[in-house]
């Protein structure tokens, strides 16, 4: 009875051996194949292939941020047309109160500067010249001067307030001239600073190297230092 318990299990496992070789050759193939190059003769022997039936999922494509190209030229162009019209090309748009805020100081100051300029130029000929009708120089000077015992003093007077707001006037025109330059070159530079690329790729390396020979020394290479930038 015991033998015949013994041959049972026995039998059982030469079962289970036989099943589990079957499920291990349909997991592994093997592949016997031989390739000749030349003089070389290259073989491939028993290249385990795993089968599986678990698909793997398909990865995610990284979103990619969509840069805006800017044109330098054309910002350029749009500033010089209108200032501040680069700058919106730009969309800079919180430099659009310092341009327009410029400007229009400006503006007033070459206006205001002018009309002064205007009425002591007026008031210097008014009192250089003989005809007593020509007294607007007289609303420019305090009630009750005595124009002809301070004659000199009034000319000197209207001469230099003159040449000062057509001085300052002068000024504020080139001013005005500067600020419509640099609206230009901000919005030539942004744009240009735009397309720039300035991510993560940026690198330098430092490490030995060795120097080929020269034609001075061709017996011994050189050691050195070798410096690489990457962009």
């Amino acid at each position: 009875m015991k033998r015949a318990c013994v041959y049972q299990w026995l039998l059982i496992a030469f079962w289970s051996v036989c099943v589990w070789q079957a499920h291990a050759q349909d997991a592994y193939v093997t592949v016997d194949s031989t390739q000749q190059i030349g003089d070389v003769t290259i073989e491939y022997v028993n290249v385990p292939v795993i089968q599986t039936d678990t698909l793997l999922p398909a990865p995610v494509p990284e979103e990619k941020k969509v840069r805006r190209h800017y044109d330098p030229d054309k910002a350029a162009w749009y500033a010089a047309v209108m200032p501040g019209l680069g700058q919106i090309y730009n969309r800079q748009y919180w430099k659009l109160p310092i341009v327009y805020g410029g400007a229009v100081g400006l503006a007033y100051a070459i206006s205001w500067n002018n009309r002064r300029y205007v009425d002591y130029h007026k008031a210097y000929i008014d009192i250089t010249d003989t005809d007593p009708s020509t007294d607007s120089y007289k609303y420019l000077f305090a009630e009750g001067t005595d124009f002809n015992q301070n004659a000199d003093y009034c000319k000197r007077q209207l001469k230099t307030k003159q040449d000062t707001y057509r001085r300052y006037r002068d000024l504020s025109v080139v001013c005005a001239g500067v600020l419509y330059l640099i609206s230009i070159l901000d919005a030539f530079v942004d744009a240009q600073m735009h397309n720039y690329d300035v991510g993560p790729d940026l690198s330098m390396k430092v490490g030995p190297a060795v120097l080929p020979p020269t034609q001075n020394n061709e017996l011994s290479a050189s050691v050195g230092v070798r410096c690489k930038i990457s962009f």
